[in-house]
């Protein structure tokens, strides 16, 4: 019940995943889950390389 629900609010609040497409089974919400979060991720540091090449 948790997983479905840290699932639920991540992905309506990152968009990096799909939110009209929901997986059925704890597994895949958990691979998707660690999909967005690498994205997420990978944004945040591209965006920090960034502003410190622009310095």
């Amino acid at each position: 019940m948790y997983l479905d629900d840290l699932f639920l609010a991540f992905t309506n609040g990152s968009a990096f995943s799909p939110t009209d497409a929901l997986p059925h089974n704890r597994r895949a919400r958990g691979l998707v889950l660690l999909q967005a979060a690498t994205s997420m991720l990978m944004v945040v540091l591209v965006a920090r390389r960034a502003k410190n090449i622009l310095k």
